[in-house]
């Protein structure tokens, strides 16, 4: 059997250039950096107007998940971790899928987002941590400059709201690498904290006259929605740390 010889040269062109990136993609990149550094925080007749229109099925989804992130936080740590993270990447596939005109395949953004990052959280816990709890820092240290900034009725400052969140997001996210564990309960407490306020107030919203009058007192007082989170927060971090002082205990004296 006789077989044809190869050819000295192989037809294979090699490119000479690295192909050029659409400009259209660059420019919505470049517009969705400039609305992450153009957002702010919404006037708090807005937050209240947005309570008063959940549905009360999932204002109760918020207050019973809300419940076990505010006291059982440190005990659940992974699968609530991971479930942030699946909703962060769902959230963020969704979006992308919209922004970039793939609108009718929001569906698949989110379930490949949720997939993904929930699945990379798992062996990155401390580095999601660190990145959640920055993110929930920013958020955290914007709302308390903007409320404080507020109440002293000086909205001149609230051009500088950003120091505030990047004090808490660097504060935070260098707590989640060196403090695990203290990261975590101060993350699962403050979010646990808000969405129990968020369903509780949007439940209370569906009596009109409830909602008038308890609009009307945080209108007045800017700060008595971020002191009801407050409180509620100094239950949580005193719930998960006798918890866990006395899981340890219990493990010690099992020993």
């Amino acid at each position: 059997m006789s077989t044809s010889p190869l050819p000295k040269e192989l037809p294979i062109e090699f490119p000479t250039q690295s192909p050029e990136i659409d400009p259209q993609l660059v420019e919505r990149f470049n517009e969705l950096i400039e609305m992450i550094r153009n957002a702010k925080m919404p006037p708090l007749e807005e937050i209240l107007r947005y309570l008063a229109t959940i549905h009360p099925v999932y204002a109760g989804a918020l207050v019973v998940i809300g419940f076990v992130y505010l006291i059982y936080g440190l005990r659940f740590t992974k699968p609530l971790m991971i479930l942030n993270a699946a909703v962060a990447g769902a959230v963020a596939g969704g979006v992308g899928t919209i922004y970039f005109q793939y609108a009718q395949h929001w569906w698949i953004g989110m379930l490949v987002g949720a997939v993904v990052v929930g699945v990379l959280a798992w062996p990155l816990m401390t580095l999601f941590v660190s990145l959640a709890g920055g993110a929930a820092g920013a958020a955290v240290g914007y709302a308390v400059f903007s409320n404080v900034v507020v109440a002293m009725e000086r909205t001149d400052l609230m051009a500088y709201s950003w120091a505030g969140a990047v004090g808490g997001a660097v504060l935070l996210a260098i707590a989640g690498f060196l403090l695990f564990r203290a990261a975590v309960v101060i993350l699962t407490v403050v979010q646990g904290a808000a969405m129990m306020m968020v369903g509780v107030f949007s439940l209370l919203f569906l009596d009109e006259e409830v909602r008038d009058v308890i609009s009307k007192n945080v209108m007045e007082r800017p700060l008595l929605l971020l002191m009801c989170i407050g409180g509620l927060c100094m239950v949580g971090l005193a719930i998960q740390y006798f918890t866990g002082v006395t899981k340890q205990k219990t493990v010690k004296a099992a020993a």
